[in-house]
């Protein structure tokens, strides 16, 4: 019975191995030589961009076949756009490869040597799954109080989020659509949205001049209030 269950399995695992073999064969070296490296566990660092989301850009690719993801310029466009804007949320957009994105991202990929498009992929999705991880599930670890910048908590799995924004060109409103919906939340935005702008209102100087005391008179009172 157990040689006739080892007759049956390893078929199996035959065809399996098989075809991540085929995968791999037709994917591209790049993306392959990096998730590799990624899944050893050694840090990957692309375009000056260490890429922090380990285990969902690896189910990502492999899902795919190895094969870039980010030819539209529109789904580019979009996530660029999207990181910007976090700022408003409490975010630092710099935390998602910002600048990196903001100097290549928008350029004819076409025009592009290969390993460069092979790096901005990686660093675009690496970008848009770190965000959506911290936009649905938070920034904060509850467990550990520390920040989390690996994107593997599982409530939801990213990188199925990322292949379908992709197919259906909806990068922005994906993004959006994963912010909290409740009440609190987005009154502690508009909140912090008004005490941005008053941080950045045009204050008028203080003359300097002796310590004001309750029930004193002084020219500058109007310019305090």
């Amino acid at each position: 019975m157990q040689e006739a269950r080892y007759a049956l399995t390893l078929p199996w695992l035959f065809a399996a191995l098989l075809f991540v073999c085929t995968a791999k064969a037709q994917g591209n070296d790049g993306l392959i030589n990096r998730i590799e490296a990624l899944q050893a566990g050694y840090p990957v660092s692309v375009l000056e961009s260490r890429l922090y989301a380990k285990e969902a850009l690896t189910r990502f690719y492999e899902a795919r076949e190895y094969t870039l993801a980010w030819e539209d310029r529109r789904n580019r466009q979009e996530l660029l756009e999207a990181i910007r804007e976090v700022a408003g949320d409490g975010l630092n957009p710099g935390d998602y490869h910002y600048e990196t994105l903001a100097a290549l991202a928008l350029k004819d990929l076409n025009d592009s040597a290969e390993e460069l498009q092979t790096d901005l992929d990686l660093v675009l999705s690496d970008a848009f799954l770190l965000l959506a991880s911290h936009l649905h599930h938070g920034k904060v670890n509850p467990t550990t109080i520390h920040a989390e910048w690996t994107a593997n908590r599982q409530q939801r799995e990213m990188q199925s989020v990322l292949s379908e924004a992709l197919a259906s060109g909806t990068v922005y409103t994906t993004l959006q659509d994963l912010k909290p919906r409740s009440a609190a939340y987005h009154q502690l935005v508009q909140r912090r949205k008004a005490l941005g702008e008053l941080i950045g209102a045009d204050w008028p100087a203080i003359v300097s001049g002796p310590s004001i005391r309750p029930g004193d008179t002084d020219n500058r009172i109007p310019d305090i209030r």
